[in-house]
């Protein structure tokens, strides 16, 4: 009998430990996403493509610089409507939405003048007689202000009459302190934003990460995907700079008729048309963006990752000037084929993440040209 009524104890005990702890116990991943997705998959070899060095495309990014002023958030670099979208798709499921804001509620109690900063900025945007909701300081006021500024329904007027104003009203207030001290206005740098605190703490809780990686699907590469292969365009180079052009709401060059002239083909050897021609077409996407959206006259450092990680085993490096300019219109092939494949819009994911993080992510395995491509279907 003693026995029964300490094993009743103890399973009451891990019943209760379970009701209690189960939003602070849920898995975190690591910031990069390379430590998330499979090395051999093409949605890691896409990110990776889009990732320069100064993108930081991680899933805790938070900033607006002055040079690029936007709110911008997460591995996806969201912004605005994507935003919206994005939050809306957190609420949706309310077992995640019940962690992200128990754990931005922690983040808040531990950040001076969060909890003050939240009520006023929330209070700023709604009816005097909804502003109780925001002054709980709990979960249930960070819900609050959340839907009210960010605009979870997904209300395309509440993101052009509330989450764009507000956020070039925070503006630099959303850096991170210890990151972009030398990208802070004076009046920004003695403490972090309530929203900037709140989206560090929950952005790697395992289904926030895997929501912004399918986020980041649905709205940006699969659209970008389909739009290619619609034009004939199948290789990883050609869908990511419809995807960029998709990020940036750049309409690009209908490709689909081109093929590739005669200066462009590989030298003394046999090819084929087919893959050489899809190739060509991506080249001519790529030029395309290139030249509609250059950083000062230069190749910006997005396009110039994606160069470098699919094209540039088939067409060559980039001119060492970086200049638009400088770019050689019809560039020889080299007789490796560019990568090619379907995205799926279900990503391959690590079944367990990572407990230790190490300061180096993995080289995706995916997004090699060869010189016996065929298209994967």
């Amino acid at each position: 009998m003693t026995f029964r009524i300490g094993a009743w104890i103890g399973i009451a005990v891990a019943l209760v430990a379970s009701a209690g702890g189960a939003l602070a116990q849920s898995p975190r991943v690591c910031p990069d996403p390379a430590f998330f997705l499979q090395p051999d998959s093409l949605v890691l070899a896409l990110h990776d493509g889009f990732n320069s060095p100064s993108a930081r495309r991680i899933f805790t990014e938070v900033h607006y610089f002055e040079g690029d002023p936007h709110l911008t958030v997460g591995m996806g670099h969201f912004t605005y409507g994507n935003i919206a979208e994005l939050f809306k798709r957190l609420k949706q499921d309310q077992k995640t939405w019940a962690l992200v804001t128990e754990d931005w509620k922690s983040a808040m109690d531990k950040t001076p003048g969060a909890w003050s900063a939240l009520e006023k900025e929330a209070s700023a945007w709604s009816k005097k007689e909804e502003q109780a909701r925001f002054a709980g300081r709990d979960a249930r006021a960070v819900s609050a202000a959340l839907d009210e500024l960010l605009c979870t329904s997904g209300d395309k007027n509440c993101v052009d009459t509330r989450l764009r104003p507000w956020s070039h009203r925070v503006g630099t207030g959303f850096n991170v302190k210890d990151k972009n001290k030398d990208k802070l206005k004076d009046k920004d740098k003695d403490k972090e934003h309530w929203f900037t605190a709140g989206w560090q703490a929950v952005a790697t809780l395992k289904p926030v990460a895997e929501h912004q990686i399918r986020h980041w699907l649905d709205r940006v590469v699969i659209p970008a995907q389909e739009t290619a292969n619609a034009a004939g365009v199948d290789t990883l180079g050609g869908i990511a700079s419809f995807a960029s052009a998709k990020s940036t709401g750049i309409e690009l060059l209908n490709v689909k008729g081109l093929r590739a002239p005669a200066q462009a083909r590989p030298t003394g050897q046999n090819f084929d048309e087919g893959l050489l021609n899809a190739d060509w077409k991506s080249l001519k996407v790529w030029q395309d963006y290139v030249r509609k959206k250059p950083r000062d006259g230069k190749i910006r450092d997005r396009m110039q990752r994606i160069w470098q990680k699919f094209f540039e085993a088939s067409w060559g490096p980039l001119p060492k000037s970086r200049l638009v300019a400088d770019l050689q219109e019809i560039p020889r092939h080299t007789g490796c084929y560019m990568a090619r494949g379907t995205i799926d819009k279900a990503p391959a994911l690590v079944p367990e993440p990572l407990s230790v993080c190490p300061d180096k992510p993995p080289s995706a395995t995916a997004g090699r040209c060869s010189v016996s491509a065929r298209r994967q279907k």
